[in-house]
């Protein structure tokens, strides 16, 4: 079967592209290119850890998503206390005029180089909880496509049982699908 090569893996401790992220300084894979910009641009300022400001509440997202991602993700249970290392969870004053008083919720992952929002938040639990949970299947969903493109993450075990149980279903599939 052939696989597409995998994108270059990023350090976030200040190592550049291409190496391999683990080693003994216990790196964090990072799929966002090292010269990419923030998120949010010339906004990007306006954003300020949600720990600053709730510490409970950025807490308990930042868990909710830890165990969420981790297992729809199919990654190990032991991976879970890693996963806030690979996150920032911000959140910004909206500044469009008809959203004065309401916030602006940001997650950004460093694992899979993507961003996600919720706008027009109250700052209410309920809301975010919901939020977080769907941001959590989407990141999932983003790992389950790298696989099937390009093979294991960093933090898959080739060698278990359930890595091998994923590459038949995906060497099936390609079977199936026609030669194009």
């Amino acid at each position: 079967m052939l696989r597409r090569q995998a994108p270059q893996w990023n350090r976030q401790r200040g190592v550049g592209a291409g190496q391999w992220p683990f080693g003994e300084d216990g790196g964090m894979p990072n799929w966002r290119h090292s010269t990419a910009p923030d998120p949010d641009g010339p906004d990007e300022w306006r954003f300020q850890p949600l720990v600053e400001h709730d510490h409970d509440l950025s807490l308990r997202l930042t868990d909710i998503y830890a165990h969420r991602w981790v297992e729809r993700s199919g990654f190990p249970p032991e991976r879970t206390p890693e996963v806030p290392d690979t996150i920032e969870l911000v959140v910004a004053d909206e500044w469009a005029e008809a959203s004065i008083g309401m916030r602006r919720l940001r997650l950004t992952s460093s694992f899979t180089g993507n961003s996600y929002y919720l706008p027009d938040w109250d700052g209410g639990w309920y809301e975010a909880k919901a939020w977080i949970e769907d941001v959590a299947e989407m990141q999932a969903g983003g790992v389950d496509d790298y696989r099937g493109r390009y093979g294991p993450t960093p933090w898959d075990d080739p060698e278990s049982q359930a890595w091998k149980q994923r590459a038949a279903r995906w060497e099936a599939k390609d079977e199936e699908e026609p030669a194009g």
